[in-house]
């Protein structure tokens, strides 16, 4: 992605700011992915389903949560490839998980590390 591209967001948490480029796209990977389906009344299949995978058995949630992200990636963000989902822990109702992923166009692969709640 080049510098001109004319895709562009609200900076979350930070009133008046823009993200932009690669930015942007790092910022999107979390909204989605911390978005509960339904939770948009607007939108209700915008998200991601993982949270209905939070309080399985390990082993079962582990591929279900990476089904999920990825199925939510390629459905809402069709500007990135996506590559490797890693869960990196879980503790005190938080999961980490990260994100492999690259633009469309190309590129190296990129990391983007993202936080769900139980």
């Amino acid at each position: 992605m080049d510098a001109g591209t004319p895709f562009w967001q609200a900076r979350q948490g930070f009133l008046g700011e823009i993200v932009t480029a690669l930015d942007d796209l790092h910022q999107a990977i979390q909204v989605i992915v911390q978005t509960p389906l339904g939770s948009v009344p607007l939108e209700p299949e915008f998200g991601c389903g993982l949270y209905r995978w939070l309080d399985k058995p390990a082993p079962i949630a582990a591929a279900k949560i990476i089904k999920e992200i990825t199925a939510a990636l390629l459905r809402w963000e069709p500007r990135i490839e996506v590559g490797a989902i890693q869960r990196m822990e879980a503790a005190q109702g938080k999961l980490r998980i990260r994100i492999d992923w690259r633009p469309i166009s190309g590129g190296p692969y990129l990391k983007t590390e993202v936080q769900a709640w139980a």
